[in-house]
């Protein structure tokens, strides 16, 4: 009865397993709001590592610490021995590109596109991740939108609400 046990569990690992490959390997999470502020003033934020803390809510509700090295490049610290790095790709006024990434673990590509749109300025934000062949994190996968969703709401609420001010 117990070898009979033990070989089901171990079929349906396998199976999940396979299964789990048919699932993507990158996950993409998007969101957007219009926010009533130009382009320059919305840039400004976002290009800036050190206005990140005014609106990213790690930063602003103190959880998260930063540190620019240089205008591209800046230290996202957790705690004493957890960091991640911040690094801008690509910055112009319409649209950023930017990775964090972890000490150890995945990095998320962040992308921010401005467009206008009824009588303001659509920021959305675009988060590009990609998963391990690991069957657990391809399950995630499908859940990202739901796990990371939200975060991404309050971030760009944060950024809408600095940028609107008066």
């Amino acid at each position: 009865m117990i070898k009979r046990s033990i070989i089901i569990l171990c079929l349906l690992l396998v199976f999940i397993s396979l299964l789990s490959l048919l699932l993507p390997s990158a996950i993409s999470v998007a969101r957007s709001t219009v926010v009533f502020a130009s382009e320059e003033t919305i840039s400004r934020e976002i290009n800036n590592p050190d206005n990140w803390s005014n609106w990213f809510p790690p930063l602003k509700e103190g959880l998260m610490t930063i540190r620019k090295i240089s205008d591209d490049e800046a230290v996202l610290q957790k705690s004493a021995d957890r960091s991640m790095t911040l690094t801008f790709d690509y910055k112009s006024v319409d649209s950023t590109v930017c990775t964090i990434a972890p000490q150890s673990g995945d990095a998320v590509s962040y992308t921010f596109l401005q467009t206008p749109a009824d009588g303001g300025v659509r920021v959305t934000l675009i988060a590009n991740v990609k998963l391990t062949w690991y069957p657990w994190q391809r399950v995630r996968g499908v859940f990202m939108d739901k796990i990371l969703g939200a975060q991404y709401d309050e971030a760009l609420a944060g950024l809408k609400a600095r940028c609107e001010r008066p």
